[in-house]
C-alpha cells in the first residue's frame, strides 16, 4: 500500500496519540505506588552511611580483597538481630 505523505503524517500522529495515552494510564495506575515506595527507599538510601559508621566504630582492621571484613558480633550489635534460622535448625 503506498500512502500518500498526508496519509503518512495522520497515521504517524494516530499511533503518537495511541502511544502516548497507553504510556500515560501507566503512569495514572503506577505512580501511585512508585510515591508511596518513596520514603521507604530514600531512608535506606540515607541511613547506608549511618550503618557503615557504626559497623566501623567496631572493624579490627581486617581487609579481604580491598573490601573491609567484620566479624559476625559486629553484625549483631549493629542490628541486635538474632539468628533465627539456626535456632530453628537446631
Amino acid at each position: 500500500m503506498d500512502f500518500t505523505p498526508e496519509q503518512k503524517r495522520r497515521r504517524t500522529l494516530a499511533l503518537t496519540i495511541v502511544v502516548a495515552a497507553y504510556v500515560l494510564s501507566f503512569f495514572r495506575r503506577c505512580a501511585p505506588a512508585g510515591i508511596a515506595q518513596a520514603p521507604a527507599a530514600s531512608l535506606g538510601a540515607l541511613l547506608q552511611p549511618l550503618v557503615g559508621w557504626i559497623m566501623d566504630l567496631s572493624w579490627q582492621g581486617a581487609v579481604s580483597g580491598g573490601a573491609r571484613v567484620h566479624a559476625p558480633a559486629d553484625y549483631r550489635l549493629e542490628t541486635r538481630c538474632r539468628n533465627i534460622w539456626q535456632e530453628w535448625s537446631q
